[in-house]
């Protein structure tokens, strides 16, 4: 099993490092046993509840969320529609230019 370090990733500072190899590596060799886990301790003690969220609060935060998802869908999507009508465009006269020549 290859660990966090293999794949570029340093749990400890949260960053991806990029890897640049620089020539040829030998075979991998094998992996180790796990060791043993040790045990858990007792679970601390758990403060008081804070106050209960009402049902409207928590649908009109969804709907914002959503709200703001189909804005950015509407966005992208114009966006792509736009690229696409220059890909036809530009299709179309690469067609006619083969034709023509």
């Amino acid at each position: 099993m290859r660990d966090h370090a293999d794949r570029g990733w340093a749990p400890e500072r949260g960053a991806i490092l990029i890897h640049v190899k620089t020539g040829k590596t030998g075979l991998r060799g094998v992996t180790g046993k796990i060791g043993e886990t040790g045990s858990r301790g007792p679970a601390g003690p758990t403060g008081p509840t804070g106050p209960i969220m009402r049902r409207v609060d928590v649908l009109k935060i969804v709907q914002a969320e959503f709200m703001n998802l189909r804005r950015q869908l509407d966005m992208q999507f114009g966006r792509m529609f736009q690229i696409q009508h220059r890909i036809d465009r530009i299709h179309a006269l690469v067609k006619r230019l083969i034709l023509q020549g």
